[in-house]
């Protein structure tokens, strides 16, 4: 069957860019596909990933293909050149390119046979040439997916997070020692510290991490807010201790007092202190303490909230140089148990 010049040059085209990019394709697909799948297998291994997640790192892949088309058709002949080549390959007449420059020029019924039979020797486009590569990738993209993984904890090894938990553990008991928690406050940390021992135990080690990291944040902040209200007891403490007027440094020691037990720094207070407290609450309305009474009062006080912040000192929950800096602020050597004062009396502790 004769064919025309634009068929003949059309059919030359077709089966070089096919050619071309089956030999461009098999190799260029095969490695991406087996790099994608290289990726996913180190994602699930490495990472933890899901195979619906390490699926995705196969999507690349997909331009393969594509890649190949653009380099296929850089090969792909002009008209001209493919005329050319017809013309040399049917034997060099000059009548297939004398046709596809004037358009004109009728071929010959043996010329014609020439150009029918130099198609037919063109190569065929070989997809079996895919075969290898593309079938080597897909299989090792399956068996990336679909084997299974030992599954590991990212993260520090359990021993790690063992010592972390067993570290804030710790702090929040010299916390709970050392101070009467407010029971909302009390009940918080002690969820908080259950969800971290959870997330430990189903090895979970980042959300282990962050649990403790807010628990210990929060015991901090409690610490803090028991040094700042140590502060201002201590502040109260020494105004009663300077005080020239006894009923006002007897007010000043109660509200030492009330400052401690707001702060849970009243923890484990001597009964006896405690029901000589409330019996000096009761007689600001009458008559004062004595001097000496209230010396030994504060005395007190200040050696139950020395014992309370030697304790958070203790557990490294707060800062232990300030702790002598807390109680230099506090001097109540200026009592004299013995005084008695007169109407021009200026000392400390005097009426």
């Amino acid at each position: 069957m004769a064919v025309t010049l634009a068929q003949a040059v059309s059919a030359l085209r077709r089966r070089t860019f096919g050619v071309a990019w089956v030999r461009r394709a098999g190799p260029l697909c095969g490695w991406t596909l087996g790099s994608c799948a290289a990726a996913a297998l180190l994602a699930r291994g490495g990472l933890n990933w899901e195979r619906a997640q390490a699926a995705w790192l196969l999507a690349p892949a997909l331009l393969a293909p594509i890649a190949a088309l653009v380099l296929a058709r850089r090969e792909r002949p002009s008209a001209a050149h493919a005329a050319t080549w017809l013309d040399v390959r049917s034997g060099g007449s000059g009548f297939v390119v004398t046709e596809q420059e004037l358009g004109s020029t009728a071929w010959s019924p043996r010329t014609e046979v020439a150009v029918a039979a130099a198609l037919a020797r063109l190569p065929p486009v070989e997809f079996s040439a895919l075969a290898r590569p593309l079938g080597l990738a897909l299989a090792f993209a399956a068996l990336a997916l679909w084997i299974e993984l030992p599954r590991e904890a990212v993260g520090p090894p359990p021993a790690v997070s063992a010592a972390a938990l067993e570290r804030v553990e710790e702090r929040l008991e010299t916390l709970q020692d050392a101070l009467a928690l407010d029971p909302e406050l009390e009940r918080e940390l002690e969820e908080r510290l259950e969800a971290a021992k959870a997330d430990s135990e189903a090895g979970h080690p980042e959300s282990t991490y962050e649990a403790l990291d807010q628990l210990d944040e929060r015991i901090e902040q409690a610490a803090q807010e028991a040094e700042l209200a140590a502060q201002q007891a201590l502040a109260q403490l020494e105004s009663a201790a300077n005080e020239a007027q006894l009923a006002k440094a007897q007010q000043a020691l109660q509200d030492a007092a009330q400052t401690m037990g707001a702060a849970g720094l009243a923890k484990d207070l001597p009964e006896e202190l405690e029901r000589e407290l409330a019996q000096a609450a009761q007689s600001l309305a009458g008559e004062p303490l004595s001097s000496a009474e209230l010396a030994r009062l504060a005395q007190e006080l200040k050696g139950a909230l020395d014992g309370r912040m030697g304790k958070l000192a203790g557990g490294r929950l707060i800062d232990p140089s300030k702790l002598g800096k807390l109680g230099e602020k506090l001097s109540l050597e200026d009592f004299d148990d013995e005084h008695e004062c007169d109407e021009e009396c200026k000392q400390p502790g005097g009426t």
